[in-house]
């Protein structure tokens, strides 16, 4: 395959590849993938620049195309940055363009030093999205960060091979004349290199979508608490650990006083936003290894593992309380809530999730009863005396 059939190759490789995820960024609307396809229709342009060397000027097919390839660069790492949720400024990023520019400007009748300084300006550029995969590599789920990573390996070989074979003088490294071989095998590592990128973006982008699907159906989508199923399964473990380890469990639940009528008079809207707040409030009373759900409209439930005794379990239930004193100060509005708390503790009150509910749910009510506003731990049943 000659030199012309392989940057033709790349060309519509790129453009097709620029089409596929313009129009899955344009259809849901995923983090990076705007950025993504932009940087592949200019990687597109660039090789189509690049066919008509010798055909038009080389200020067009030198300096602007190089440009065009540290823009690309560029966009690529602003896609990945937002997929990150991460924000660098925009200096840093887009600095490698007009440097670029400069460069061919001054070089572009010096194909050695131009060759050497384009390969070196985006083996940084590519260095610095690796280490930017690298660092957020253990909060990315799945496959598609190694794809991604695996071809900026083979973009920064194959840059090293076209920077030391045009230094050592390789006959047809630095040009698109001939058909020199090695600089056939760079092209060919610059396509799959390419190739291996769109792959790695997608499979990302696919696995981040069916990872946050998961994550919805297993928490509360207002606080982000475990819901009713998540608690279930922790519950199970819990029960699990505490029957080979013979501990005990504490079933924590929570119904907030007089909710409803922050709903009624100041809306929906607003009652959200108190639900998130002691949600909040809840999650840091607690030990990082204690469970706190959201089973729906103003109900939670605490799980507590290991739990040495009632009295324990009791002084976390006032803890709980206490924290929720504090009045919320929420969009100009000063809120108090309050909790009823009912406790039922593994085995004591319950050898199952459903009685261990029941007897914590029973526990609440009768503090509802004697006022609101308190702790209770489920009372004997004839069974249990």
């Amino acid at each position: 395959m000659n030199t012309t059939t392989l940057l033709m190759t790349i060309a519509v490789t790129s453009a097709v590849l620029a089409i596929t995820m313009g129009v899955v960024a344009y259809q849901r609307r995923l983090d990076g993938m705007q950025q993504w396809a932009t940087s592949f229709t200019l990687h597109a342009t660039v090789y189509s620049l690049y066919l008509l060397r010798g055909q038009i000027s080389d200020v067009f097919t030198i300096v602007i195309a190089n440009g065009l390839l540290a823009a690309s660069s560029a966009v690529f790492t602003d896609g990945l940055l937002k997929f990150q949720n991460r924000v660098r400024t925009r200096w840093q990023v887009w600095l490698p363009v007009p440097v670029m520019l400069a460069a061919m400007l001054v070089w572009v009748h010096e194909p050695v030093t131009r060759v050497t300084v384009v390969g070196l300006i985006l083996a940084l550029q590519s260095l610095v999205i690796l280490m930017d995969l690298l660092a957020r590599r253990r909060d990315t789920v799945g496959v598609g960060q190694h794809i991604l990573a695996t071809a900026f390996v083979l973009v920064l070989a194959m840059l090293t091979v076209r920077v030391v074979g045009t230094q050592l003088g390789a006959a047809g490294i630095g040009g698109f004349s001939g058909n020199s071989p090695l600089q056939a095998v760079t092209f060919l590592a610059s396509l799959n290199a390419m190739v291996l990128m769109a792959v790695g973006v997608i499979v990302m982008t696919k696995e981040r979508a069916e990872h946050q699907i998961q994550v919805m159906s297993r928490h509360d989508v207002l606080t982000g608490l475990p819901n009713r199923g998540l608690l279930a399964e922790h519950l199970e473990a819990a029960m699990a650990m505490a029957r080979r380890q013979d501990q005990r469990i504490a079933l924590m639940f929570l119904d907030l006083d007089r909710f409803k009528e922050v709903n009624d008079t100041l809306g929906h809207r607003m009652g959200d936003l108190l639900l998130n707040d002691v949600a909040q409030r809840l999650r840091l009373a607690v030990r990082e290894s204690d469970v706190v759900a959201r089973i729906g409209g103003d109900e939670f439930v605490v799980l507590l593992r290991d739990v040495p005794s009632t009295e324990t379990v009791q002084a976390v239930g006032e803890k709980l309380g206490r924290a929720l004193e504090t009045p919320f100060d929420i969009e100009g509005h000063r809120l108090s809530v309050s909790a009823s708390t009912g406790i039922a503790l593994y085995p004591d009150h319950g050898r199952d999730a459903t009685e261990l509910f029941r007897r914590a749910d029973q526990a609440m009510y009768r503090i509802k009863a004697q006022g609101r506003n308190g702790v209770a731990v489920a009372e004997p049943e004839a069974q249990d005396r």
